[in-house]
């Protein structure tokens, strides 16, 4: 019997692919499910596993990896519910989020002392040797005890996802303000990309791995900040054609600490009135990939594009979610040719950008409330404003300050809704509300 007869047994009998084996036998193109059966029981031949593992890659593009990834989740699953159920039962209740959020935390005091003596280094050795199998382990516990059918329903595989992860990351949200780029993926996985990938339950258990390994480890969002391209074309300022011929867009660079890395705000500019709306972010993530954050609606979506300098073309896998001033072509406004767009692009100010990015996310510049001054210690960051009062908050309270230097630009602003203000820094992407400082 051969290794991939093994990883098949494996496999197949979970709901990682489809809800049972004839479901996945008919998706695979079988007559019937004894192909599969065969493979469970290990009486199948090698070319019936062969063509098995065709089909799973033609189907689903599942890759042999993609699978012995499976039964690695299969297997350190089963030992970590096992592990929890003892806990659970035996010493303290909590849920399935607390026991997540303790692992996110790194906060094991929930825990007996006979689970940390004897249990917790060898799950604390797997996330440091293999944590994209730490974090898919934690994502397939978190599902099953949900205890709910991910195939049932008549909702779309987007809608399924969507109800299962973003309930978990708003509360991660909440726990971690300041991580703006963990927020970002629970939009990003939650509405987008599950609209592109194939409807299996592994595909929400990668994402949700994702989500988690985004908050637990924060200094990950140095590496997605870096896979974030500016075009090296393009001005800090550009304009652009748009459908309608009474506005333009205004496409301004944001630039992020590590050289050449950035996004871009989408502003719909109106030629007469010259009014300035924020309708969203687009992030240039490679040759030919990029996102498109609306400001306007909770969206995140995927799509190729291609820029030849003067044009840039988007490329939407689903016509209905191109947003209408993305659809199509773009086309280049060059300001040295028209006088009337560099008076359009001098009555627009860097702090009338601003106030439009603020006003789009919620929030609201504070009168007289600028950062005068940064300092840093070996321990805590003290932030003093203009009036001379000064706030301080531990490195521990928020670990994504070691990323923080003296120099980086700071602000303050108050969110509308409940009027909580929090400090900004936008190269960065991170936030914090000035109640975490003392």
């Amino acid at each position: 019997m051969n290794e991939m007869t093994e990883i098949l047994r494996s496999v197949l009998p979970t709901d990682l692919i489809a809800p049972t084996l004839s479901v996945l036998a008919s998706q695979l193109g079988f007559k019937g499910r004894s192909t599969l059966y065969r493979i469970v029981r290990g009486e199948a031949s090698d070319n019936s596993v062969g063509n098995v593992c065709c089909r799973l890659a033609s189907v689903f593009g599942l890759t042999p990896d993609n699978l012995e990834d499976m039964v690695v989740t299969v297997s350190n699953t089963s030992l970590f519910s096992t592990l929890m159920k003892e806990e659970t039962e035996n010493f303290r209740k909590f849920s399935p989020t607390d026991i997540i959020m303790a692992f996110v935390d790194h906060d094991y005091s929930w825990f007996s002392k006979e689970f940390r003596l004897r249990q917790l280094d060898g799950i604390r050795r797997l996330e440091q040797t293999d944590p994209e199998a730490f974090f898919a382990m934690l994502a397939y516990f978190y599902f099953k005890s949900l205890h709910t059918d991910f195939y049932a329903g008549p909702k779309s595989h987007k809608d399924r996802c969507a109800a299962i992860m973003e309930p978990l990351g708003r509360r991660l949200m909440k726990k971690y303000p300041a991580n703006g780029v963990a927020a970002f993926s629970v939009t990003a996985y939650s509405r987008s990309i599950f609209n592109q990938e194939k409807p299996i339950l592994w595909n929400l258990v990668g994402s949700l791995a994702v989500m988690l390994r985004y908050y637990a480890t924060p200094e990950l969002g140095k590496q997605i900040v870096r896979e974030m391209w500016l075009l090296g074309a393009l001005a800090d300022r550009t304009y652009w054609t748009v459908r309608s011929t009474d506005a333009l867009i205004l496409l301004s660079a944001e630039k992020l600490k590590i050289a050449g890395s950035g996004y871009y705000e989408v502003f719909l500019i109106e030629k007469e009135r010259r009014t300035v709306q924020n309708v969203g972010t687009i992030s240039f993530l490679g040759d030919s990939v990029m996102s498109y954050r609306d400001k306007c609606r909770p969206d995140v979506i995927m799509s190729m594009y291609d820029f030849d300098d003067g044009t840039l073309t988007f490329g939407w896998s689903d016509d209905t979610e191109a947003p209408v001033l993305l659809s199509g072509r773009w086309e280049r406004l060059p300001t040295e040719y028209s006088e009337s767009l560099r008076e359009i692009d001098r009555s627009i100010s860097d702090e009338k950008l601003l106030q439009a990015v603020l006003k789009a996310e919620g929030f609201e510049s504070i009168e007289g409330a600028k950062v005068r001054n940064v300092r840093m210690s070996r321990t805590d960051m003290e932030i003093t404003l203009q009036n001379d009062v000064s706030y301080r908050i531990p490195y521990a309270d928020a670990p994504f300050l070691e990323f923080v230097s003296p120099n980086d630009e700071v602000f303050l602003a108050r969110r509308i809704v409940d009027s909580e203000v929090f400090i900004f820094w936008p190269q960065l992407m991170h936030a914090i509300p000035l109640s975490c400082f003392s």
